[in-house]
C-alpha cells in the first residue's frame, strides 16, 4: 500500500478549500500507510475518505449547534480481505482530526448496532464510550448505540457523561 500523499479537499465545484491544506500537509508528513488517496466533499459539512481501490471508505459530517457541534461517522467500512490491518482505526483518525481540528468540534459520535460487539469494541478501543442506548433504532427492533469520543475542545469532557436512561428515536436531536 502506498503513502497517504494525496488529500484535497474539494468543493461541489471542484475548488479546492485553503483551510484543509494544513491538516493535508500534516498527514503528509506522518506518512501514514493505508492507500487511501482520494478525498471527495459534497460539501463543507461533509467528509469522505475512498481509497482508490474501493478496500475502505470512511464517511461523516458536521452538525448540531454550541456545545453540541459535533463530527458524526455516517459509516465506516473496510473490505473482508483488508481487516485486522488497524485501516479502520486510521480512516477514524482522518475524520476525528478532520472534526477536531478543521471543524472545531466538541466530539465525534457514532451509532452501533447493540448486537455489534466487534465494532463496539473497537470503538472502545478507539476511545470511544457508549453515551446512550436508543431503543428500536435498528430495523427490526433492535437497539443501537450512540457513542461519542471528546475532542480538545471539550476540556471538561462533558459531551461524553452517559445518560442515566434509553431514549426513544423521537427524543433524539437532529440539529
Amino acid at each position: 500500500m502506498g503513502k497517504l500523499a494525496l488529500l484535497r479537499k474539494k468543493r461541489e465545484n471542484g475548488s479546492e478549500n485553503e483551510s484543509g491544506d494544513g491538516i493535508e500537509r500534516e498527514y503528509e508528513r506522518r506518512g501514514w500507510e493505508g492507500g487511501v488517496t482520494k478525498l471527495s466533499f459534497s460539501h463543507d459539512r461533509c467528509h469522505k475518505w475512498v481509497s482508490d481501490s474501493d478496500m475502505m471508505a470512511v464517511m461523516g459530517k458536521v452538525e448540531g449547534q454550541g456545545e453540541s457541534w459535533h463530527g458524526h461517522v455516517t459509516a465506516v467500512t473496510v473490505a473482508p480481505e483488508y481487516r485486522r490491518q488497524q485501516l479502520a482505526k486510521k480512516l477514524m483518525n482522518l475524520l476525528e482530526d478532520f472534526s477536531d481540528k478543521i471543524d472545531k468540534g466538541y466530539f465525534v459520535d457514532l451509532f452501533v448496532r447493540a448486537s455489534n460487539t466487534p465494532a463496539i469494541k473497537m470503538y472502545e478501543k478507539l476511545g470511544y464510550v457508549i453515551y446512550r442506548r436508543v431503543l428500536r433504532y435498528y430495523s427490526g427492533e433492535e437497539d443501537g448505540l450512540d457513542m461519542r469520543k471528546a475532542l480538545s475542545r471539550d476540556v471538561d469532557k462533558k459531551s461524553i457523561i452517559p445518560l442515566k436512561r434509553p431514549v426513544t428515536p423521537d427524543e433524539l436531536e437532529y440539529d
